[in-house]
């Protein structure tokens, strides 16, 4: 998982990402590791209130209720809706930060799982909340490419503020050992000899499935899309071995890796992952131009709150 202090520049304008603005000065909330490497997560900025009344949505009040409303904040217990089911990335990183921002408040902040419809349920429940920073999103894209494939009753770019994006990382393609393949080319060539090869992902149409899609429709190989309702089930599913195939985001992966109960092919950055130094990225393995990465990001209610903030 690429931090986003240790953010490169992509040239892929695949998928929708959240605001590119950054403030000035960034102060760490706290820091931890996560799958060996330092995950560290950032307020959007100092002063600390600043980042408060923003995540509070309270832009519509005058300035002087604003600071008030900053320095009170929370009253009251905050949750933290993850719309996936546990063992994917966005999950852990939620529970962290959530039991930093626990000792940070003296509130209690708590983890929702609100799995379903590829996070949509989830979704439309913080988009619903009240505008007051105590129900906080945690998201992946996903939240930007659903409105293009689903009916949705909300609009993300209406109805929900971004705060702050906590990570960037590769989706990887990884295979059941028992497949018998080492590399993409390997998997490409079972597939045109066994034509609809089942793959898991940890959604429904997302930017792994698309992934899928794109390198499959250039090397010319067909494969059946199983959808689970999260990327930690689609997982445990590719360790049993009920299905063979899956690509998913990298770090959920990378200790089934390393204890070698998972293969790992391709992963989809334009540069290998620092967490994955030896997997190549699809263009290395000769799929020219398949460059998307899934970003995680914290949201709040925007309704019926001003968007000057």
């Amino acid at each position: 998982m690429t931090i986003i202090s240790e953010r490169r520049e992509s040239k892929a304008e695949t998928l929708p990402t959240v605001s590119k603005s950054r403030p000035t000065r960034r102060r760490p909330i706290e820091a931890g590791l996560l799958h060996g490497r330092l995950l560290r997560v950032k307020a959007t900025g100092v002063p600390r209130r600043r980042f408060l009344h923003l995540a509070a949505g309270a832009a519509a009040v005058p300035a002087t209720s604003r600071i008030a409303m900053a320095q009170a904040y929370p009253t009251r217990p905050v949750r933290f809706i993850v719309p996936f089911p546990p063992g994917g990335s966005t999950d852990p990183a939620a529970r962290f930060i959530a039991e930093s921002m626990s000792r940070s408040f003296s509130q209690r902040v708590y983890v929702e799982n609100r799995p379903g419809v590829n996070g949509i349920i989830g979704t439309e429940a913080a988009a619903r909340s009240a505008p007051d920073g105590h129900t906080v999103l945690i998201i992946p894209n996903v939240v930007m490419t659903n409105p293009y494939a689903y009916k949705i009753n909300t609009d993300p770019l209406k109805d929900l503020i971004p705060v702050i994006q906590l990570s960037r990382q590769p989706y990887v393609l990884a295979v059941h050992p028992a497949l018998g393949v080492n590399s993409l080319a390997e998997l490409v060539a079972l597939a045109k000899q066994q034509p609809g090869l089942s793959f898991a992902t940890g959604g429904g149409i997302d930017a792994s499935y698309m992934a899928v899609q794109w390198f499959a429709r250039l090397l010319g190989v067909g494969l059946e899309h199983v959808a689970y309702r999260g990327g930690g089930p689609a997982i445990l599913d590719l360790i049993a071995g009920h299905v063979k195939i899956g690509v998913t985001d990298s770090t959920p992966l990378i200790p089934h890796y390393r204890a070698g109960t998972l293969r790992l092919l391709a992963q989809t950055t334009e540069r290998r992952s620092p967490g994955l130094p030896d997997i190549p990225t699809f263009q290395e393995a000769g799929v020219n131009g398949l460059v998307i990465d899934q970003w995680i990001g914290v949201f709040v209610s925007g309704r019926h709150a001003g968007r000057d903030c």
